[in-house]
């Protein structure tokens, strides 16, 4: 059974909320939370397919694969843009729908690292940092 768990801070404590993850079928390897307004969650499996939940009506979109290797991460740039990286060796920038949903299949922007990119952080909203095994 794949969980995604929404936690949340409240005085005093945290309060965690499950939304199992119907439909999907391989290991959950990245999520990223895309929009807070309406509780939307991308995530990366180890196939490197890229779904986007809706959380607050417990809904999946269809897996999108937009890497040949494990998503390692999912970075959401501004309301409009996310980036992944893989064990492929890329680091890609994908347009965001309205709807939260990535088409993998249109052009993205893409760096090729040379080799399996296991780390990326935002540094500012357009701008963020990769790290991968030499």
């Amino acid at each position: 059974r794949k969980v995604i768990q929404d936690i949340t801070a409240l005085k005093g404590g945290f309060e965690f909320t499950q939304a199992e993850c119907k439909g999907q079928k391989s290991l959950v390897t990245a999520v990223a939370c895309v929009n807070d307004e309406k509780m939307l969650v991308l995530s990366g499996d180890d196939g490197g397919f890229l779904r986007t939940w809706n959380l607050k009506k417990r809904t999946g979109s269809l897996a999108t694969r937009c890497h040949n290797g494990a998503i390692n991460k999912i970075l959401a740039l501004r309301r409009d843009y996310v980036a992944t990286c893989s064990d492929d060796g890329y680091v890609r920038v994908w347009t965001l729908g309205s709807d939260g949903e990535v088409d993998c299949s249109k052009d993205a922007v893409e760096s090729f690292q040379g080799s399996c990119v296991t780390a990326m952080a935002s540094w500012h909203e357009d701008r963020f940092v990769t790290g991968n095994k030499a």
